[in-house]
């Protein structure tokens, strides 16, 4: 059987006993760090994957769109009590979440970063230039910044956590670009030209972005982001293409069987890449021991070759 103690959490069971040491860890971290500390990261969490929902859901009520035409049926023209206070409350939701939240979280992330930058340590850098002689720079080594994350124990931890030092400020992007798309499938008339056009170029700059930028730490996770980005874009294309098809063939099946395809090829990608950010890390240290090891033999035979022509020479 396997010691486990307050110091160490983690052994080299199988599948069952690693379940249960991740169990334990769990609890084992959820005790060090209070329950404030976990329950505050949590909201944080939480309020990302409820962003996007909760401010296009009170978009489309305040502008009347298709989608609550069977609810509220007259909207403005004749609003009743139900449409007030869903409007009222969309109001609210808009100002506190798709707003409030954006411009909290981007003046609290900026308030850290210009801490982090003059608490951290600095390198210096020469680069080339261009344009002249080559300038020193003093900027955080991603070896302090990962050494800062280990020991951060802060509650705004998970917005940034995924990014590089100089990305601290990337998750109120994210919330902006999400609230970019709804408010370009809200204002513009459903399944129209425009709206097609206005999300294909919101999708579109957000790649290139993310693509020119690379904002991730881990690799994986920008692999997940690339392929997302290029899924939305693939399918964006393709539906252009389909609604031309359709257009000109009512009774063909247009696009449809490529649109599921890519769809198809997305999941499992995504798949594949996710059992890479979990398997990947333990995958690396596996081979960087091996290399070592392999190191280590090769200089330990350099030694006794040394050794053996030393005592044929005496």
């Amino acid at each position: 059987m396997y010691a486990v103690c307050d110091a160490c959490w983690t052994h080299s069971g199988g599948a069952v006993d690693s379940a249960l040491t991740g169990a334990l860890s769990t609890f084992a971290e959820l005790k060090e760090k209070g329950l404030g500390k976990f329950l505050s990261t949590t909201v944080v969490v939480l309020g990302m994957l409820l962003y996007l929902p909760v401010v296009k859901n009170a978009l489309l009520i305040l502008t009347c769109h298709a989608t609550f035409q069977c609810e509220f049926e007259r909207c403005y023209t004749d609003p009743d009590t139900k449409f007030l206070i869903a409007a009222l409350l969309s109001i609210i939701g808009v100002a506190v979440v798709g707003v409030g939240m954006v411009v909290l979280k981007a003046y609290l992330l900026v308030v850290r970063y210009r801490s982090l930058s003059r608490e951290l340590p600095h390198q210096e850098l020469v680069r080339k230039s261009l344009f002249g002689p080559c300038k020193p720079s003093w900027r955080v080594t991603r070896e302090e910044y990962e050494a800062f994350l280990d020991a951060d124990q802060s509650m705004l931890r998970a917005l940034y956590l995924p990014f590089d030092f100089y990305f601290f400020h990337f998750t109120p992007v994210l919330l902006v670009f999400k609230a970019a798309t709804v408010v370009c499938i809200v204002v513009t008339a459903a399944n129209s030209l425009s709206q097609l056009v206005a999300v294909a170029t919101v999708e579109g700059l957000f790649a290139l972005g993310l693509f020119v930028l690379s904002p991730y730490r881990n690799v994986w996770v920008e692999a997940i982001s690339r392929v997302s980005c290029l899924h939305q874009v693939v399918q964006l294309s393709l539906f252009a293409f389909h609604r031309v098809d359709i257009r000109e063939n009512p009774h063909g099946e247009g696009y449809g069987p490529q649109m599921i395809a890519v769809s198809a090829t997305y999941v499992v990608a995504v798949i594949v890449l996710v059992l890479g950010v979990i398997f990947g890390p333990g995958i690396k240290a596996h081979c960087s021991k091996s290399k070592m090891d392999r190191e280590l033999e090769e200089e330990l035979e350099r030694y006794r070759a040394e050794e053996q022509v030393s005592v044929g020479a005496a």
